[in-house]
Protein backbone atom coordinates (compact mmCIF):
# COMPACT_ATOMS: atom_id res chain seq x y z
CA UNK A 1 0.00 0.00 0.00
CA UNK A 2 2.78 2.43 0.88
CA UNK A 3 4.34 1.95 -2.55
CA UNK A 4 1.04 2.71 -4.29
CA UNK A 5 0.54 5.85 -2.24
CA UNK A 6 4.12 6.97 -2.93
CA UNK A 7 3.54 6.52 -6.66
CA UNK A 8 0.29 8.49 -6.49
CA UNK A 9 2.06 11.33 -4.69
CA UNK A 10 4.81 11.29 -7.31
CA UNK A 11 2.26 11.41 -10.12
CA UNK A 12 0.50 14.29 -8.42
CA UNK A 13 3.80 16.16 -8.14
CA UNK A 14 4.51 15.62 -11.85
CA UNK A 15 1.07 17.00 -12.72
CA UNK A 16 1.08 19.96 -10.33
CA UNK A 17 4.65 21.07 -10.89
CA UNK A 18 4.70 20.22 -14.61
CA UNK A 19 8.04 18.39 -14.38
CA UNK A 20 7.25 16.67 -17.68
CA UNK A 21 4.41 16.69 -20.17
CA UNK A 22 1.80 14.04 -19.41
CA UNK A 23 -0.63 12.84 -22.06
CA UNK A 24 -4.28 13.40 -21.23
CA UNK A 25 -4.95 9.71 -21.87
CA UNK A 26 -2.56 8.79 -19.04
CA UNK A 27 -4.32 11.13 -16.64
CA UNK A 28 -7.77 9.85 -17.63
CA UNK A 29 -6.65 6.23 -17.27
CA UNK A 30 -5.33 6.95 -13.78
CA UNK A 31 -8.56 8.67 -12.76
CA UNK A 32 -10.64 5.77 -14.07
CA UNK A 33 -8.64 3.21 -12.05
CA UNK A 34 -9.33 3.99 -8.41
CA UNK A 35 -8.45 0.54 -7.03
CA UNK A 36 -5.51 1.93 -5.03
CA UNK A 37 -7.68 4.59 -3.43
CA UNK A 38 -10.39 2.04 -2.62
CA UNK A 39 -7.80 -0.21 -0.97
CA UNK A 40 -6.39 2.71 1.02
CA UNK A 41 -9.85 3.68 2.26
CA UNK A 42 -10.60 0.08 3.30
CA UNK A 43 -7.30 -0.17 5.19
CA UNK A 44 -7.82 3.16 6.95
CA UNK A 45 -11.40 2.23 7.90
CA UNK A 46 -10.18 -1.08 9.34
CA UNK A 47 -7.50 0.75 11.30
CA UNK A 48 -9.94 3.30 12.69
CA UNK A 49 -12.35 0.54 13.73
CA UNK A 50 -9.54 -1.32 15.51
CA UNK A 51 -8.54 1.56 17.80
Amino acid sequence: MASSIRQAVGFRNVLVHAYVAVADTVVVARIEDLADIDAFIREMAAFVESV
